[in-house]
Protein backbone atom coordinates (compact mmCIF):
# COMPACT_ATOMS: atom_id res chain seq x y z
CA UNK A 1 0.00 0.00 0.00
CA UNK A 2 1.27 3.14 -1.15
CA UNK A 3 0.55 7.03 -0.62
CA UNK A 4 2.29 10.03 -2.58
CA UNK A 5 5.02 8.15 -3.76
CA UNK A 6 4.31 7.11 -7.99
CA UNK A 7 1.20 9.02 -8.35
CA UNK A 8 -0.64 7.52 -5.58
CA UNK A 9 -3.26 9.42 -4.14
CA UNK A 10 -1.59 11.04 -0.59
CA UNK A 11 -3.95 9.81 1.21
CA UNK A 12 -6.18 6.76 1.91
CA UNK A 13 -9.12 6.49 4.58
CA UNK A 14 -10.38 3.75 5.75
CA UNK A 15 -8.64 1.11 2.47
CA UNK A 16 -9.92 -1.88 2.98
CA UNK A 17 -7.80 -5.09 2.00
CA UNK A 18 -9.05 -8.86 3.00
CA UNK A 19 -10.35 -11.98 2.29
CA UNK A 20 -13.66 -13.60 3.56
CA UNK A 21 -13.38 -17.26 4.20
CA UNK A 22 -15.36 -20.02 6.16
CA UNK A 23 -13.61 -21.17 9.34
CA UNK A 24 -14.51 -24.03 11.73
CA UNK A 25 -14.51 -23.16 15.22
CA UNK A 26 -11.13 -23.31 16.81
CA UNK A 27 -8.50 -20.52 17.75
CA UNK A 28 -6.53 -18.68 15.46
CA UNK A 29 -3.62 -16.38 15.27
CA UNK A 30 -3.73 -14.21 11.74
CA UNK A 31 -0.16 -12.85 11.18
CA UNK A 32 1.01 -10.42 8.58
CA UNK A 33 4.55 -10.46 7.85
CA UNK A 34 6.71 -7.00 6.33
CA UNK A 35 7.97 -7.52 3.01
CA UNK A 36 11.54 -6.34 2.42
CA UNK A 37 10.92 -2.81 1.69
CA UNK A 38 9.09 -0.10 3.83
CA UNK A 39 6.66 -0.78 6.63
CA UNK A 40 5.24 2.18 7.86
CA UNK A 41 1.86 1.20 9.59
CA UNK A 42 0.88 3.91 11.69
CA UNK A 43 -2.87 4.20 11.44
CA UNK A 44 -3.03 0.95 9.52
CA UNK A 45 -4.82 -2.18 11.69
CA UNK A 46 -4.87 -5.87 11.13
CA UNK A 47 -8.13 -7.25 11.15
CA UNK A 48 -10.46 -10.43 11.83
CA UNK A 49 -14.29 -9.74 11.55
CA UNK A 50 -16.91 -12.17 12.11
CA UNK A 51 -18.88 -10.92 8.77
CA UNK A 52 -18.28 -10.83 5.15
CA UNK A 53 -16.22 -6.94 5.10
CA UNK A 54 -13.64 -5.38 7.72
CA UNK A 55 -15.23 -2.67 9.78
CA UNK A 56 -14.66 1.02 9.75
CA UNK A 57 -11.86 3.12 11.81
CA UNK A 58 -14.54 5.02 13.22
CA UNK A 59 -15.74 1.34 14.44
CA UNK A 60 -12.74 0.16 15.55
CA UNK A 61 -12.45 3.31 17.82
CA UNK A 62 -15.58 3.13 18.92
CA UNK A 63 -15.51 -0.50 19.89
CA UNK A 64 -12.23 0.13 22.52
CA UNK A 65 -11.77 -3.44 22.97
CA UNK A 66 -15.41 -4.48 23.12
CA UNK A 67 -15.41 -8.54 23.14
CA UNK A 68 -18.86 -8.62 21.65
CA UNK A 69 -18.02 -6.09 18.65
CA UNK A 70 -17.90 -9.07 16.24
CA UNK A 71 -14.44 -8.31 15.01
CA UNK A 72 -10.78 -8.16 16.86
CA UNK A 73 -8.35 -5.04 15.15
CA UNK A 74 -5.03 -4.17 16.81
CA UNK A 75 -2.86 -1.25 15.30
CA UNK A 76 0.19 -2.62 13.26
CA UNK A 77 3.27 -1.65 14.58
CA UNK A 78 5.99 -0.50 12.22
CA UNK A 79 8.41 -2.65 11.05
CA UNK A 80 11.21 -0.78 12.74
CA UNK A 81 9.53 -2.11 15.74
CA UNK A 82 8.86 -5.84 13.97
CA UNK A 83 8.65 -7.92 11.13
CA UNK A 84 5.11 -9.48 12.01
CA UNK A 85 1.93 -8.32 13.20
CA UNK A 86 -0.63 -10.94 14.63
CA UNK A 87 -4.45 -10.73 16.24
CA UNK A 88 -5.87 -13.54 18.07
CA UNK A 89 -9.39 -14.64 17.86
CA UNK A 90 -11.50 -17.84 18.96
CA UNK A 91 -14.53 -19.11 17.15
CA UNK A 92 -16.68 -21.41 19.25
CA UNK A 93 -19.16 -22.51 15.58
CA UNK A 94 -18.49 -22.75 12.21
CA UNK A 95 -18.13 -18.83 11.09
CA UNK A 96 -17.88 -16.34 7.97
CA UNK A 97 -14.50 -14.15 8.94
CA UNK A 98 -12.96 -11.50 6.60
CA UNK A 99 -9.44 -10.98 7.30
CA UNK A 100 -7.32 -8.63 6.25
CA UNK A 101 -5.25 -5.07 6.57
CA UNK A 102 -7.21 -1.60 7.48
CA UNK A 103 -5.49 1.14 6.46
CA UNK A 104 -5.22 4.97 6.86
CA UNK A 105 -2.01 7.04 5.36
CA UNK A 106 -1.71 9.77 4.40
CA UNK A 107 1.84 11.58 2.67
CA UNK A 108 4.66 9.94 0.93
CA UNK A 109 4.10 6.54 3.21
CA UNK A 110 4.85 2.88 1.80
CA UNK A 111 4.16 -0.36 3.69
CA UNK A 112 5.32 -3.95 1.84
CA UNK A 113 2.98 -7.31 3.24
CA UNK A 114 5.10 -9.97 1.99
CA UNK A 115 2.91 -12.77 3.45
CA UNK A 116 -0.43 -13.64 5.88
CA UNK A 117 -0.36 -16.75 7.77
CA UNK A 118 -3.94 -18.06 9.52
CA UNK A 119 -2.80 -20.52 11.76
CA UNK A 120 -5.43 -22.94 13.67
CA UNK A 121 -5.43 -24.14 17.09
CA UNK A 122 -7.57 -26.99 18.80
CA UNK A 123 -10.44 -25.45 20.48
CA UNK A 124 -12.39 -27.85 23.70
CA UNK A 125 -15.29 -26.16 25.04
CA UNK A 126 -15.96 -27.03 28.59
CA UNK A 127 -19.46 -27.28 29.60
CA UNK A 128 -19.83 -27.28 33.35
CA UNK A 129 -22.39 -27.66 36.13
CA UNK A 130 -21.88 -24.57 38.56
CA UNK A 131 -23.88 -26.39 41.33
CA UNK A 132 -21.79 -29.67 41.13
CA UNK A 133 -19.46 -29.29 43.54
CA UNK A 134 -20.34 -29.97 47.14
CA UNK A 135 -19.95 -27.34 49.95
CA UNK A 136 -16.02 -27.93 51.65
CA UNK A 137 -15.74 -28.32 55.56
CA UNK A 138 -13.45 -25.20 56.08
CA UNK A 139 -10.80 -25.53 58.93
CA UNK A 140 -9.62 -23.20 61.31
CA UNK A 141 -6.57 -25.05 62.00
CA UNK A 142 -3.76 -23.49 59.44
CA UNK A 143 -1.77 -26.08 57.39
CA UNK A 144 -4.17 -28.54 57.40
CA UNK A 145 -4.88 -28.35 53.77
CA UNK A 146 -8.58 -27.23 54.00
CA UNK A 147 -7.98 -24.21 54.67
CA UNK A 148 -9.60 -21.64 52.24
CA UNK A 149 -7.54 -18.89 50.46
CA UNK A 150 -9.74 -16.33 47.83
CA UNK A 151 -7.98 -15.70 44.58
CA UNK A 152 -5.73 -12.54 45.86
CA UNK A 153 -4.15 -15.48 48.25
CA UNK A 154 -5.89 -14.10 51.46
CA UNK A 155 -6.87 -16.79 53.84
CA UNK A 156 -10.67 -16.69 54.37
CA UNK A 157 -12.55 -18.01 57.69
CA UNK A 158 -15.75 -17.53 56.54
CA UNK A 159 -16.53 -17.72 52.72
CA UNK A 160 -18.96 -16.14 51.26
CA UNK A 161 -20.74 -16.55 47.87
CA UNK A 162 -17.32 -16.52 45.31
CA UNK A 163 -14.38 -18.70 43.73
CA UNK A 164 -11.70 -20.14 46.52
CA UNK A 165 -9.41 -22.23 46.39
CA UNK A 166 -9.42 -25.09 48.56
CA UNK A 167 -6.55 -27.85 49.48
CA UNK A 168 -4.95 -26.97 45.75
CA UNK A 169 -8.22 -27.16 43.96
CA UNK A 170 -10.97 -24.40 43.13
CA UNK A 171 -13.86 -24.39 44.71
CA UNK A 172 -17.29 -22.43 43.46
CA UNK A 173 -19.20 -21.40 46.66
CA UNK A 174 -23.17 -20.43 45.91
Amino acid sequence: MTTGWDGFSRQLNDHKAYQTVSLPAGVYDFTAKYGSFEGEADGCYLVAAKSDTLPSTIDIIEADGNANSGFVASAMRAKSQTTLNTVRFILTEPSTVSLGILANMQGDRCMTIDSFELTQYPLTIIKGVADAIDDAQISDTPHDGTAAYDLSGRRVFNPQKGIYIVNGCKLIKN
